[in-house]
């Protein structure tokens, strides 16, 4: 699968058990850092609100679940599922980092539901 990798942020940013919201082109994206080199990026929106996941959401590292603040929905990072609505979903993106910096792909062809920017191929 071809990603177009966009620069976020710098490593410095992100410490680990916490959550940043950055834009992508536009789109909101929560980049996680759950511990030493592990991080997870998905769409910033609670699909049952549209509440940043970002601003006050709770990771819990061990469990690697995103808690919402606003009416507790959690999700597990690892799929992206809800545990208690199994047919909701977070969009999750891959993440790299390199010489310091994290980048978030977003996909050129196909990947994990629709392109966040609508382009098409």
């Amino acid at each position: 699968m071809a990603y177009r990798w966009f620069d976020v942020c710098s490593v410095d940013e992100l410490l680990p058990g916490t959550q940043l919201r950055v834009e992508v082109d536009g789109f909101p994206v929560c980049l996680i850092h759950l511990s030493d080199g592990d991080y997870l990026a998905c769409e910033d929106s609670c699909p049952h609100a549209g509440v940043s996941l970002a601003a006050g959401g709770i990771v819990d590292t061990q469990a690697k679940t995103l808690t919402c603040a606003s009416h507790m929905w959690c999700f597990k990072l690892d799929t992206g599922s809800c545990a208690d609505f199994p047919h909701v979903r977070l969009r999750r993106f891959p993440m790299s980092e390199e010489n310091g910096r994290l980048f978030v792909g977003f996909w050129n062809d196909d990947g994990d539901g629709p392109d966040p920017l609508n382009r098409k191929t």
